[in-house]
């Protein structure tokens, strides 16, 4: 029986120690089926562990139920540590708490071989994962949607009050609108809480007989974080049309932070909109538009900047996706 558990936990731990050596942040989307790799991990993990207590646990004044109540929260926090440790901020918080379950489910199994404090460490280690998801569970509201899930009744998330009040104000904005609305004055409702007003929107939008001069002239005004979310998420079929307009965006913007460089300015410190003018020109760039040589010119800027070079590194990635 330990023979298999420690099998199992060779098998899991490489896996997870894999992901902390090598993970990278990344945008949401890239994780994308990642939980098809750490969910059947976790779970191999978690058998591992339940078949080795009930092998080796001898830990007198801490009774084994006790290490068998933590599994369902081990198992959910080894499903969603890996996940963290592609983090931007916290990822290497992330990595250390993903070793630290690794070796302490190591000691908590093994560890009576070495001798009894280090099985002890393993299952405090262990006790410690378990208290903390618990925790988390509770403090954050999911306990009671976690329940719900498990048991089958798992409902459709309701909007918070903000949402529905938010979402009557903007319907009550709309229907005020003129019908010859400009295309400022569309793009507000874009975001909008309400689906069938975000729906009338991006068709009124569609239809406009100017949108992509329109769209491309907003990107050098005040308006232009509204323009860059319309491209990015909402544009209607292939960005190309409006790929020459991003490029000059992003090739503006460039000269700008190159003279804001030159003057000794650091990169850090310059407060201007730039995640989504980027976001924007990765999303023209997967979509085959002709942005590469604008974007590769900020993957060599931001490259040579230290805290930007994990970001330089993530464009160097889409860069090398795209066709």
């Amino acid at each position: 029986m330990l023979a298999f558990a420690n099998l199992l936990l060779i098998g899991a731990s490489a896996v997870l120690l894999l992901i902390a050596a090598t993970a990278r942040p990344i945008k949401p989307e890239g994780f994308m089926g990642f939980h098809l790799i750490t969910i059947p991990v976790a779970l191999v993990m978690t058998l591992g562990l339940a078949l080795g207590i009930s092998s080796t646990w001898q830990v007198p004044g801490l009774p084994a139920w006790t290490l068998y109540a933590s599994l369902p929260a081990y198992l959910l926090a080894l499903t969603a540590m890996p996940f963290a440790c592609f983090d931007r901020r916290g990822r290497y918080r992330a990595k250390g708490a993903l070793v630290a379950a690794v070796v302490g489910t190591a000691l908590c199994v093994n560890g009576a071989m070495l001798h009894p404090h280090a099985q002890l460490a393993g299952g405090i280690t262990v006790l410690a994962i378990a208290a903390i998801t618990y925790a988390f569970l509770a403090y954050s509201g999911l306990w009671p949607k976690l329940r719900r899930l498990v048991i089958g009744r798992a409902r459709r998330r309701l909007p918070s009050d903000f949402e529905v009040q938010q979402g009557q104000w903007q319907r009550e904005q709309w229907l005020r609108l003129p019908r010859d609305a400009d295309l400022v004055q569309l793009l507000q409702f874009t975001r909008a809480f309400d689906a069938a007003v975000q729906s009338q929107c991006l068709a009124r939008i569609r239809d406009l007989p100017e949108r992509d001069r329109e769209l491309v002239a907003l990107l050098a005004t005040e308006h232009a974080p509204d323009a860059l979310h319309y491209i990015t998420h909402h544009y209607p079929g292939s960005r190309g049309p409006i790929a020459a307009g991003v490029a000059g965006a992003l090739d503006a913007e460039h000269a700008v932070w190159m003279r804001w460089i030159k003057a000794n300015k650091r990169p850090e410190d310059i407060r201007r909109p730039l995640m989504n003018l980027l976001d924007c020109g990765t999303a023209v760039l997967l979509d085959g538009g002709a942005v590469k040589e604008s974007m590769q010119r900020w993957q060599l800027l931001l490259a040579g900047t230290d805290s930007m070079a994990d970001l330089a590194r993530e464009i160097q990635r889409y860069l090398k996706k795209a066709r």
